[in-house]
């Protein structure tokens, strides 16, 4: 029986911010989404870390599709994240 070796590639940290934006884009599992392209999950995290959470970085806004009638008291929540990542939330 023949063993399947998969063949090394590198890729430069820019191919590897395309590689990550596809995967956080496709919607699936790590394990699954490794598997279908053919990358080991150790690269895909190690390359995560290295080059933060998300590929494409940046602040992003989220904004109610309604303003609520009532009003309630105000409040923020911010959550701190790895390599300078913050997330906040606010009423």
């Amino acid at each position: 029986m023949q063993s399947k070796r998969r063949v090394r590639v590198r890729r430069s940290p820019e191919e590897w911010a395309r590689v990550l934006k596809q995967f956080e884009s496709s919607g699936v599992s790590q394990i699954a989404f490794c598997r279908a392209e053919g990358i080991s999950q150790n690269s895909l995290q190690k390359w995560r870390r290295r080059l933060g959470s998300s590929a494409g970085g940046g602040f992003i806004e989220l904004i109610p599709a309604t303003k609520p009638e009532h009003h309630a008291p105000s409040w923020q929540i911010e959550v701190q994240l790895p390599a300078g990542v913050s997330i906040r939330f606010t009423s």
